[in-house]
């Protein structure tokens, strides 16, 4: 039973008061009975411990505004913080957070930075504006503005969001959705058990899925994906990236086809993937080139094969002219006359007509 105070009905009033312990109630049995199963259903929503301890009003720090208030609700909740100088909201200079305003809600659940909200047993809220949510979820001193939503959860930088149980984003405006997550780099983001992402701009969807921290903008999408490599994309279960600028749907074991591919353009210039029908009408010409090359050999070797003959026949002629030249009658230019000579020797010219 809680020792400090207790609530009791105000006929006169019309309302619930909260007064010490010792004090009695006056009114109808009715309005007690009320009263009863009005904190039942109260303490039942709120589900904190029957002995928690429940403290609600206005520390002696100023910040910004007439009153700091906060709200420390479970035994051993603290919600007290208190700051000395003005902090800004966003962008806009003319707002700022009221040192302590923070609410605690849980066993031990603590809001030490302005304007923070831990809810949650052992839930702890260290920066301005932070919002730790699940048993042990804690935002650290260094995350201003982030959140830590499930059991464990942490972030721990500037903007960062952690949902999941044991959920950690360590980088600026990193984000960690998903149970054992981890987003370590700046402006990185990972979806799924397990899933890690420890570069710049990096992603990783999927169980197990990993971008290591050399592979800025990375993304590896699928479970157990892998990219190892800046700038580059690993998709497909147990898919790996190891170069950079690349996109990789397998692995030196895996290998994958990549189906409804439209036409790409053919040119000199074009950067385009071509697909299979491109490729079966290239190799359809290319064997008809192969086809014509080898019926243009056999052409080429008969014609060889052809002039070797007019070669044979050619030296046959020409020893049948050189026979002629000796059996014939010839005439001699410089002598003005026919002359009969055979090999070498004057012969006799016979059976002239008369």
């Amino acid at each position: 039973m809680n020792r400090i105070f207790r609530v009791l009905w105000n006929a006169a009033t019309g309302t619930f008061v909260v007064t010490s312990e010792t004090a009695k109630s006056r009114g109808k049995k009715s309005g007690r009975r009320k009263l009863a199963v009005s904190a039942l259903i109260s303490l039942s929503s709120i589900m904190v411990s029957a002995d928690a301890l429940a403290n609600a009003g206005n520390d002696t720090g100023k910040g910004i505004g007439t009153e700091n208030g906060w709200i420390a609700i479970g035994e051993g909740a603290e919600a007290d913080s208190t700051i000395t100088t003005k902090e800004k909201v966003a962008e806009d200079p003319s707002k700022g957070y009221v040192a302590g305003a923070g609410i605690a809600i849980g066993y031990y659940s603590k809001a030490s930075g302005a304007s923070s909200t831990a809810l949650g047993g052992y839930s702890l809220a260290e920066s301005i504006g932070s919002v730790a949510l699940g048993a042990g979820a804690h935002t650290t001193s260094t995350a201003k503005y982030s959140m830590a939503v499930g059991t464990n959860a942490v972030a721990s930088n500037l903007y960062a969001i952690a949902l999941g149980t044991n959920a950690n984003a360590s980088g600026k405006n990193s984000i960690a959705l998903g149970r054992d997550t981890v987003s370590s780099a700046e402006r990185s983001l990972t979806v799924g058990l397990g899933a890690n992402a420890a570069s710049l701009d990096s992603m990783a969807f999927g169980y197990n899925t990993s971008v290591t921290s050399d592979a800025a903008n990375g993304i590896a999408f699928g479970s157990g994906a892998v990219t190892s490599a800046k700038n580059s994309v690993a998709i497909g279960s147990n898919s790996t990236a190891t170069e950079e600028n690349v996109v990789s749907v397998g692995s030196d074991a895996l290998k994958r086809k990549i189906v409804n591919v439209g036409n790409g353009a053919i040119s000199e210039s074009s950067t385009d993937a071509v697909n299979g029908s491109q490729l079966f009408a290239t190799n359809a010409n290319v064997t008809q080139n192969t086809t014509d090359i080898a019926a243009n050999t056999d052409s080429i070797n008969q014609n060889t094969t052809d002039i070797a003959t007019n070669t044979t026949n050619i030296n046959s002629l020409s020893d049948s002219v050189t026979t002629l030249t000796d059996d014939a009658l010839l005439w001699d230019a410089a002598s003005g006359a026919f002359s009969a000579n055979h090999n070498g020797s004057d012969s006799k010219i016979t059976n002239l007509a008369a």
